[in-house]
């Protein structure tokens, strides 16, 4: 029997709960905990271009194709939301993409066996139900989860995520998995919690005039390595300000713990690092300007010794660059801070550091035309980690956006990135310290519903 594809299966449900809540309104008696169905979302097409995906212009005896970066590609991104009264809502939502358009065809119609995987790729990113009153609130399930900083948990995860208030301050907890690698299984007969990462944490929140204060500690246990398991406690430090058109923000995060058997000899690792993250924006009118400044810590020179000191984070930060950190208009997971590094489970980790400071330069050019003009520098915080050098490199972006309207844009943006030494040795396939100019463009349409 073949099976149903889950985009018809989603369509068929924001079809039937549409004509239940349409059906329910002209009803003369309608209840008053009677569910109310919506949907939004956004898609967004990107078309990008770069020279190069490293420095390095030697010639690769293997790759014919080129060594230019360019790819064309469509994001669905639909959200069904359903009010089921009583302060109850559920949450559905799905991501189709990355679909490029070289690669993926809307079901093959006219090929018995094509060569790349028929169909849109679908990702379910977010199933959750939640509860929410004046004083407290709870949502439970797979959910996207932002600590105070987003610098350690920025994640789609399974989660139990509550919230207390009391006038001007606001207790939170929260508890959960995180996505691991070691595959157990399925069936309940063959799935447990012995190798698994579990999270939890509890804080609070206190309004102090145009002040915000944030407090978190998480705990993490990770045993996805069989007899290293990963003991981690993260403090997270958050103050907020915003007075005016003027908003800063001051944050730190330290990490301790232990990593079993991990080092050479299979010795215990003490875990020792931190995070740190300060920053200004102003709007003024038909100009703006933005600052900011994050870094993460390294690790010293001796990998497998008594102590980690490098920061295990999310990948994600403040930053506005397109090409050293994620780019917000459309996150390809290619971007320079976590190539740099290596990943550990859900998280990102680089024994070299990182430190970037950027200034941004915004305006109104025109009605409908908004563009703003980026600067940032990085650098590595452990040169013993990168070849013996510092310099990451320095990156200039033009980013613009043309409105169509309220809920459409056409966005135009490039970048021109000149690295360091400490980029190249990282990245590099070829030649450890070449250090060509590395360029790029990206185009498309965003819209929303």
């Amino acid at each position: 029997m073949k099976s149903t594809h889950p985009i018809v299966v989603f369509l068929s449900t924001v079809l039937l709960f549409s004509g239940a809540a349409m059906a329910e309104e002209s009803a003369e008696a309608k209840s008053a905990s009677a569910s109310k169905t919506s949907l939004s979302g956004h898609i967004v097409t990107v078309g990008h271009y770069r020279n190069d995906s490293d420095f390095d212009r030697t010639e690769r005896f293997d790759d014919l194709d080129g060594q230019s970066d360019a790819q064309i590609a469509t994001f669905f991104a639909p959200r069904l939301t359903i009010e089921a009264g009583q302060g109850i809502d559920v949450v559905y939502e799905l991501e189709l993409g990355w679909n490029a358009w070289s690669r993926n065809d809307p079901g093959a119609p006219n090929q018995f066996l094509p060569a790349g995987d028929s169909g849109l790729a679908l990702r379910h990113k977010q199933a959750y139900a939640q509860w929410e009153s004046e004083t407290a609130a709870v949502k439970v399930g797979y959910q996207h989860y932002r600590d105070p900083t987003g610098l350690f948990l920025n994640h789609h995860t399974g989660l139990v995520a509550a919230q207390w208030h009391f006038g001007k301050t606001s207790v939170s907890a929260v508890g959960g998995q995180l996505p691991d690698s070691t595959y157990e299984g399925v069936s309940i007969r063959e799935d447990n919690f012995a190798t698994d990462s579990f999270v939890g944490g509890i804080g609070a929140r206190h309004d102090f005039g145009d002040m915000q204060y944030e407090l978190m500690g998480y705990a993490v246990l990770d045993e996805r390595s069989l007899e290293r398991p990963l003991k981690l406690f993260t403090g997270i430090l958050a103050i907020n300000n915003k007075r005016g058109s003027l908003e800063c923000w001051l944050q730190g995060v330290g990490q301790t713990g232990t990593w079993e058997n991990s080092g050479v000899g299979g010795g215990d690792q003490s875990i020792g690092a931190w995070a740190a993250q300060v920053g200004m924006k102003q709007d003024l009118g038909r100009v703006s300007w933005r600052l900011n400044f994050f870094s993460l810590s390294g690790d010293d020179a001796f990998d497998g010794n008594d102590l980690a000191g490098n920061f295990l984070g999310s990948g994600k930060n403040n930053s506005h660059t397109v090409f050293m950190t994620e780019d917000e208009t459309r996150d390809r997971y290619d971007n320079l801070d976590e190539r740099l590094g290596s990943t550990w489970g859900p998280f990102s980790t680089n024994r070299a550091g990182l430190m970037v400071v950027e200034l941004a330069l915004g305006a109104k050019v025109l009605e409908g035309w908004d563009a703003r003009l980026v600067g940032a520098y990085g650098q590595a915080l452990e040169a013993d980690n990168a070849l013996g050098e510092e310099l990451v490199g320095t990156e200039v972006a033009l980013l613009q956006r043309f409105a169509l309207g309220d809920r459409a844009s056409v966005f135009l943006n490039g970048f021109v990135f000149a690295p360091g030494a400490a980029a190249s040795a990282a990245i590099n396939d070829i030649d450890r310290a070449a250090t060509e100019t590395l360029y790029g463009v990206a185009t498309g349409m965003h819209a929303q519903f």
